[in-house]
């Protein structure tokens, strides 16, 4: 697997047994969230759905 994922241009991180899987569960330390602006509060799941795929990334800032 981390073959295909290396040729698909991801890089595979190991990290751990899956019986502790649980550690990169979401909003845990580990979890990456992605580069975006502050989700709105009070939206439903249809609402968070339809702003998660509109709202454009934050450009991440280049090293140095």
């Amino acid at each position: 697997m981390a073959r295909l994922l290396d040729v698909l241009g991801y890089d595979a991180v190991d990290i751990g047994a899956l019986a502790d899987s649980w550690r990169s569960e979401p909003n845990a330390p580990v979890y990456v969230q992605p580069y975006m602006a502050e989700r709105p509060e009070g939206l439903s799941p249809e609402g968070t759905g339809r702003w998660f795929f509109e709202t454009p990334d934050v450009p991440f800032p280049p090293p140095g």
